[in-house]
């Protein structure tokens, strides 16, 4: 089962994700498949009138890109991977 952590934080090593570290770690030492994303180091744009082009395969069917080039994206992905592993179970 992979588990994914977030950090949010001002800081590079702040307190957030050295909590993040430690459960993830507690984790990985009992089998899970782990992956930590620091927003510190993510370019994460405000939506500006968006249509909800991130969600649009589970909204309209179909593919579409969001106007806005940041990492947001991924962490959907990342966080869509770590859930629908988990609701398998």
């Amino acid at each position: 089962m992979k588990t994914l952590g977030l950090a949010f934080s001002a800081r590079k090593r702040g307190n957030s994700l050295n909590c993040v570290e430690y459960v993830l770690k507690r984790l990985k030492e009992q089998g899970f498949e782990t992956c930590i994303i620091n927003a510190y180091d993510c370019q994460i744009e405000p939506c500006s009138h968006c249509n909800y082009e991130c969600f649009a395969p589970e909204l309209r069917g179909k593919d579409e890109e969001c106007p806005i080039r940041d990492d947001v994206k991924r962490i959907y992905g990342e966080m869509k991977e770590a859930t629908s592993l988990y609701l398998r179970f």
